[in-house]
Formats: C-alpha cells, structure tokens, sequence
C-alpha cells in the first residue's frame, strides 16, 4: 500500500514543473527545471538509504553504468579545472552533474516501486499517467487552436521537454493495451476489470488525443523520434498474424487517426509554418547547425575528457561568438563536454537498456518491451536534435525495462526456466512469488 500511495503521488506530480534560477543568468537562460515530482523522489532515496543501512537492497541492472559515467564527469571536471580555460566555470559543473544525478535518482526510484509485483504496479502507473497526460494534451490541444500559442508546453515550460512526455504517454498507453491484452488473463483483477473494459477507449479517444497533443508541441525531434519508435514497437511477425478481424481494426485505427490529423491541420497550426521554415532558411535551424560544428571542434580539440562537463554554453559563447546554450543533439554534447571517454559511458549506459529492451522484445515475453524499446528509440532519435541525457522520461523508461527485466528473470526462475506471459500475474493482482531484498538474490537486480 505504501509503495501504490508513493507512486500514484509520483505519477501525479511528475508532470508539473518549475523554472527555477534560469532566466536571469545570462550562461543558462534555459534555467533549470525542477518537477514537483522531484520531492517523492527525495523521499523514496531517503527511505532507500535507511533500507540500504539495515541490509542489501535490489537496485537497477544500470546502476554500474550510471556510476561509471559519473565517473568520468567527475573526471573530465577536475581534469579541465587544474588548468581552466577562460570559459571554465567550476559552478557550472557541478550544477549539471547534480541535474544529471537527480534523473538518475528517477530510474532508481521507477524502478524501486515497480520491480516486486511489476505487473500490477505498471497498469497502476500506465493508466493513471495516461489519464492525466490526455487530460494535458486536450488543454495544450486548445491552447494551440484557440488562443493561438505557437507551441504549448503544457506544465513543462519547454516544448521540447514536453514533446518527450508526451511520447512516453504513447508507448505506455501502448505497452497498457498489449498487456491488457495478453493471453492469460484469467479472472481479472479489479483494476484489470475497469481497464479491459476503457480498453476500446484508450484505442479510440486517448492515443489520437496524444497524437495531437504532440503535434501541438511543434517539436520536430519528438515528432521524427516518435516515428522511429513507432517502427521499432512493430511486433515481428505482425504481417503473419495478420487476420480480417486484425486488419479490421487497424482501418479503423485510421480513419480515427486520419480524422483528428485532418481536423487539427484544418486549424492551420504553427507547426505547419515551422516544417516549411526548415528548410527555407530558418534562423533556429542555422543556430543549431553552428552549435553541432562548435561541439565537433569542441571534441576535436578535447578529444580525451572534453572540456568540461556543462560548459558548452559557455564554450560557445567565448569561443565560437554563438549563442550561450546547449548543443541540441545529446551525443555531441557528450562527446564535446566528456571527450571520447564520456561519449563511449554514455552509450554504453544507453546501450545497455536499449540492449535488454531489444532482447525482451525479440524474446516475445510481452508487449511491453516492445513499446518501452520503442520509446528508447524514439527518445535516442529525438536526442539527436535536443539534449535528452537530463529528461526524466527518457529515464523512467529505462526504469521501467530494468524492472521488467528482473521480474521476468525471477519468474522464470521460480517455474523452472519456462516463460509465463505476464498477464497471467495481472490476473492475479499480484506479481508471483515474493522476492526478498536479501542475498544472491539481490545481485540479480543488478546483473
């Protein structure tokens, strides 16, 4: 009970968000973003402490990767402050590296609530965030056709920040929809009940609400990272399966889909005009270009550690006369800030869950590892045109593939190697046999 009360709160602050310190200092315009999610986060790590003092306690399969990462942060810092550039400012860093640390402290969290009855927890998770990711697509759908705000950011205060939510809301609702789904059910649990019964709803009403809502964003990143996930989420075999009933349902998924895209360019949206500018000249476009052509001269002069973790926006602005911001594409960034060596941990900590992502889903264990792979991919393409490593989306997905993982490895495990759908457990309302946090048992979260 007190794990469900934790993350229904989770669930309902995480969306709402501050911008705090940012505008007036001219080397973070951006600011930082702070959710009120933040505070249940706090707690949990608080309790997780006490948990960690009185014995072992499961963790994440990447809590190794992410470590190795800090690492290098902390390794790159005190390599260029021995020495620092004209640009270097020793605060910055640190402000990043704690921002950085705080999203992890998410996976970690994610993780903690989900992994001991995962079935359960993750339609309590899905439905509810979903709920109120529609309730928030319908309000910026409005803001965008009716008072005519160029890209709405909902509670976010970054378009783009938002955009990454609003994907993520897409592959749970889908991952829901698989497992509701799934053969097996059984005599459902209560809240499997009601959602099997929203079910034609979710299909109908919700997903092409969140498909607007993501248009209205105007985030071209989300917008392409949404169409690569969307691939990648395509069970194989799916031609094969194919059947009247099935291709019914798709033409129907269509012309719902077809309907509300058609409604919503009839509006003659700002996103419209922002695909035109893209390739007539945009000044945003240009900007970022330059900002990419910085951070490669950037890495090409750094190429060990990079110069510094958090210090392109100043970087740019000393070196390169460009604006003091970020380099909108998370790879360069890392490859810019942390050198070869920074660049090799981030993609290995990425790697690493979109690894176990792809794995389940060619396993065919559930349909929700293909929707979370899909939104890795999609959160990995978006990357590519934002700074994606310190939005707490993308981590609450790798949260959700580690604790779909280690349940799946413990419930193999306890039926002797066989390989159970998961909406058996659903049906149960609980998600099989107890795991305690206590010996070997414990290293397999992590391995």
């Amino acid at each position: 009970m007190g794990k469900s009360l934790l993350l229904i709160a989770l669930t309902v602050l995480y969306p709402f968000h501050v911008n705090v310190f940012g505008h007036a200092s001219p080397r973070h315009p951006g600011g930082i973003n702070v959710s009120l999610g933040d505070g249940v986060v706090a707690l949990i790590a608080l309790l997780l402490v006490f948990r960690l003092a009185a014995g072992r306690m499961p963790l994440p399969r990447y809590v190794r990767h992410a470590a190795v990462f800090l690492i290098v942060i902390a390794g790159a810092v005190t390599w260029n402050a021995v020495a620092p550039d004209s640009y270097f400012y020793l605060r910055d860093s640190q402000v990043e590296a704690v921002k950085f640390f705080a999203v992890l402290s998410w996976l970690i969290a994610v993780f903690w609530l989900l992994y001991d009855q995962f079935p359960q927890r993750f339609l309590q998770f899905a439905a509810l965030s979903v709920a109120l990711a529609t309730v928030l697509a319908i309000t910026t759908i409005m803001e965008n056709v009716v008072l005519g705000v160029k890209r709405p950011s909902g509670t976010f205060d970054n378009p783009n920040l938002y955009g990454n939510y609003v994907t993520l809301q897409l592959f749970l609702a889908l991952a829901a929809d698989r497992l509701l789904g799934a053969p097996g059910l059984g005599p459902p649990s209560r809240l499997a009940r009601v959602l099997v019964t929203l079910r034609p709803l979710l299909r109908v009403v919700v997903a092409p609400t969140l498909l607007v809502g993501l248009l209205a964003t105007g985030s071209r990143g989300a917008l392409l990272g949404f169409g690569a996930g969307a691939l990648a989420a395509i069970p194989s075999g799916t031609l094969r399966r194919l059947n009247l009933r099935r291709i019914g349902m798709v033409v129907v998924a269509a012309l719902v889909v077809s309907a509300a895209f058609g409604w919503y360019f009839d509006q003659h949206p700002f996103l419209l005009k922002r695909i035109a500018k893209t390739t007539e000249g945009d000044p945003n476009v240009s900007e970022r270009l330059g900002l990419w052509r910085a951070a490669a001269h950037a890495w090409i002069s750094h190429p060990l550690l990079g110069i510094g973790y958090g210090q392109f926006p100043n970087y740019s602005r000393a070196v390169h006369g460009l604006r003091a911001t970020v380099t909108h594409n998370t790879f360069l960034s890392a490859a810019a800030e942390l050198g070869t060596v920074g660049l090799a941990a981030f993609l290995w900590l990425l790697g690493a869950a979109l690894r176990d992502a792809w794995r389940t889903r060619l396993a065919g264990d559930s349909g929700i590892a293909k929707a979370m792979c899909g939104f890795l991919v999609a959160s990995c393409v978006q990357g590519l045109f934002d700074n994606a490593d310190q939005f707490r989306a993308l981590w609450i997905g790798v949260a959700v593939v580690a604790a779909l993982v280690s349940y799946g490895a413990r419930l193999r495990t306890a039926r002797g190697g066989a390989r159970p759908g998961l909406g058996e457990s659903v049906a149960a309302g609980r998600a099989g046999p107890e795991w305690r946090s206590s010996g070997n048992q414990c290293v397999d979260a992590v391995d």
